[in-house]
């Protein structure tokens, strides 16, 4: 606005030489023009300064706006990377959070394997245990039974000497020697037999009979000879009635001492 009106006050000096008025003005007053000229170079000098000032607030502006314009990018690349931060901070915390819970489910699993080992563990322990008493109590059945068999061994012996007959060399003996040892023998193990078992055929029949055998037959009572089909119904010949027992009577275990030997019948000693 400035500029304007100092441009406006020039051209009015400037051109007041060339109206009449003016003209004769001055020639009247010749210290007019003295004035008239410092008026306009002062008009002119103002406006050159109005210039320069106005030039340098430019360029002041320029720069302000060109430092305006880097602020804003500058700011504009502060805030993408604000927001890539955030971004990341986000994708973090999420990433935190599934940490987390896969922490907690291993935390869960590894709870339920040491639970889980804890229980083995335990069961581990009791089937030791069980495996120990049935380890003992098998050895004492088996000594049981061993003595059982030993007691039985020793009632044949007792009533029907059959050791002495089975372990003696009998090829230096005649038949008939061997036969009526054999008797003696037989009476005494049968009637052991028929104190310690209820002894019965299988099958009741003849040897040599024709025999069927169903599929509701017990396989473990019958031995199959012969062409054997796939599956039962079966028929043959009755080679052997075979024997049962629904009775067993063993003698009740007897120690004959703590030896290495289990004796079956003590050896017999007349004193004198």
């Amino acid at each position: 606005m400035r500029i304007i009106v100092y441009s406006a006050i020039g051209m009015l000096l400037a051109g007041s030489f060339f109206f009449p008025q003016t003209k004769d003005l001055i020639e009247q007053n010749p210290d007019f023009a003295a004035y008239r000229i410092i008026a306009i170079n002062i008009a002119f000098a103002r406006m050159l300064i109005e210039g320069f000032v106005l030039r340098h607030k430019q360029r002041k502006t320029d720069q302000q706006l060109e430092t305006l314009v880097e602020l804003k990018s500058t700011n504009s690349d502060l805030i993408q990377d604000r927001e890539e931060k955030i971004k990341t901070i986000n994708e973090l915390e999420s990433s935190m959070t599934q940490l987390k819970q896969e922490h907690g489910s291993l935390q869960k699993q590894l709870n339920d394997e040491t639970a889980e080992k804890k229980a083995l563990k335990l069961a581990n322990s009791d089937l030791t245990q069980k495996l120990n008493h049935l380890e003992i109590k098998t050895k004492n059945n088996i000594t049981v039974q061993g003595e059982e068999a030993i007691s039985f061994l020793s009632q044949l012996q007792q009533k029907g000497r059959f050791l002495d007959f089975i372990m003696d060399d009998v090829t230096s003996y005649s038949d008939a020697q061997v036969g009526a040892a054999a008797r003696m023998v037989h009476q005494g193990c049968q009637t052991v037999m028929k104190e310690c078992f209820h002894i019965e055929p299988v099958r009741d029949l003849q040897e040599g009979e024709a025999i069927s055998i169903d599929k509701n037959e017990p396989a473990s009572e019958y031995r199959l000879l012969g062409k054997v089909k796939d599956e039962p119904p079966y028929h043959g010949t009755l080679l052997h009635k075979g024997w049962a027992t629904d009775k067993i009577n063993l003698p009740k275990s007897q120690r004959f001492g703590e030896t290495q030997k289990h004796v079956i019948t003590p050896a017999e000693i007349e004193i004198m």
